[in-house]
């Protein structure tokens, strides 16, 4: 789920289909900030179908990553380019547009559709940006940072699959879902741009999937 500049909210996913080759769907649902529904894109897709996500860019344009492909949309909807790309487990943008890739490289792409660099091998999983386009990746078991050319600068380590966000000093938060051995209690980790922690708070509750 994400917002553009008018406020306006962009879905992307994937649902359960009846029919008898049990197929899944797949869609991307633009609302408006009063909850009306704008437009939508929603095609058969296969069982295993893998969603990376959606962002907009500066002019309202959306972009998904399902399967194998990377589609860019207007603002109306409508599709401007589909191209085969990496299956990736999620996407982000920065300030010039470029979009990044997260799967087995992080890819680079802008908003015509072409590779621009490929950073890698890095490990996979959830992405995030600075304001100066270092790269945070966070895995099962840790957090790694690396600069715009993929160099990594650090690694911290974590104990479960959890979720990551960065404000734009480069410090980055990381929320567990979960304490092990305790599911009734959540962490949440503040660190800092050198990959030392700040802080660490225990909150009294499961949860913690959801970090923005």
């Amino acid at each position: 789920i994400v917002c553009d500049n008018a406020g306006n909210i962009f879905l992307a996913g994937r649902f359960l289909g009846n029919n008898p080759q049990g197929y899944k769907g797949k869609y991307v649902h633009k609302y408006s900030p009063q909850g009306n529904l704008i437009w939508s894109d929603t095609t058969v897709s296969s069982y295993n179908t893998q969603i990376g996500g959606v962002v907009t860019d500066a002019s309202d344009n959306a972009y998904t990553s399902i399967d194998n492909h990377l589609t860019k949309y207007n603002y109306s909807g409508q599709i401007q380019w589909n191209i085969i790309a990496s299956p990736s487990i999620d996407m982000t943008i920065d300030n010039s547009g470029l979009i990044y890739l997260s799967s087995d490289n992080i890819y680079k792409y802008n908003g015509l559709g072409i590779c621009t660099s490929t950073i890698g091998p890095v490990s996979s999983g959830y992405i995030a940006l600075d304001s100066t386009n270092n790269i945070y990746i966070l895995t099962s078991n840790s957090v790694i940072k690396h600069n715009p050319l993929g160099t990594q600068l650090w690694s911290y380590p974590i104990t479960v699959d959890s979720k990551i966000t960065v404000d734009k000093s480069g410090n980055c938060y990381v929320s567990e879902p979960y304490v092990p051995g305790n599911c009734s209690v959540s962490n949440l980790i503040k660190i800092n741009p050198l990959g030392q922690s700040v802080w660490s708070y225990t909150v009294p509750f499961w949860g913690g999937s959801g970090l923005y």
